[in-house]
């Protein structure tokens, strides 16, 4: 089996920077250096080596700027409640957006990486699209659920910690 480690090449063709460049959402407000991000699409495509550029040499050295990692926080009203406590706001982070750029670079390489030497576990959520942590959740919680409830003619005389931890190893999670 291949190793990520040995087989990981640091750089990133031009065609991934554009396909995560198109995949940057329009009219979200900018971060904390107010680059909107059309400014940031539009960079990478009318000077797109000095970007693919920036971002390789990120990768290479394994250097993921400090200003991208600065956030804005702006707390929005729920409209619920007195605006005199803080449970009446909802906090939101504003980020970088050429962070944001380097973050989904980063991400498409470790799936593909991944991908190369055998793929995600059935388990697995993070990283993958269309996983999200909710869905973990669900499953956990199905998991719990069948293992302390379910067909209780055949597990009353097995302790239901038992069977969860049975349920847990079929899925891989135990």
């Amino acid at each position: 089996m291949k190793s990520i480690t040995t087989s990981c090449d640091a750089s990133m063709p031009l065609k991934e920077l554009k396909n995560a460049a198109m995949t940057l959402k329009l009219g979200k407000a900018p971060g904390p250096k107010g680059i909107p991000t059309l400014v940031i699409k539009t960079t990478t495509q009318d000077f797109p080596d000095l970007i693919l550029n920036a971002c390789n040499a990120c990768l290479a050295t394994g250097t993921f700027a400090t200003v991208w990692k600065r956030q804005r926080l702006v707390l929005l009203d729920k409209g619920k409640g007195t605006p005199l406590t803080p449970s009446s706001f909802r906090p939101l982070c504003m980020l970088d957006t050429a962070g944001k750029l380097l973050e989904k670079l980063i991400q498409a390489k470790l799936r593909s990486d991944i991908g190369s030497v055998g793929g995600f576990a059935e388990s697995q959520h993070g990283l993958r699209k269309r996983r999200s942590t909710i869905g973990a959740i669900k499953k956990v919680i199905g998991i719990t659920a069948e293992a302390w409830f379910g067909n209780l003619k055949s597990h009353s005389l097995h302790p239901h910690h038992v069977i969860y931890k049975e349920r847990l190893q079929e899925c891989k999670m135990g």
